[in-house]
C-alpha cells in the first residue's frame, strides 16, 4: 500500500500504473512473509531437536 502511494504521489505516476505495481507486488510480499515464517519455524524446531539430542547424549555418557 505504501509503495502504491509513493509511486502515485512521489513519482507522479498515474493511479493505473501504481495500482498495477501494487497488484503484482502484494502476492510476492505475502509469499516472502509466509516463507520467512516457515523457515523460522523450521529453524526453531531444528534447534529444539538438537538440544534434545545433546541432552540425551550427555545422559547416555554419564556426564
Amino acid at each position: 500500500m505504501v509503495g502504491v502511494l509513493y509511486l502515485h504521489f512521489g513519482k507522479d505516476e498515474e493511479w493505473s500504473s501504481s495500482l498495477l505495481v501494487g497488484l503484482v507486488a502484494a502476492p510476492v510480499v505475502v509469499a516472502l512473509w509466509k516463507f520467512r515464517d516457515w523457515s523460522t519455524d523450521r529453524a526453531a524446531e531444528a534447534g529444539r531437536n538438537r538440544r534434545k539430542a545433546r541432552k540425551e547424549r550427555k545422559r547416555a555418557s554419564g556426564a
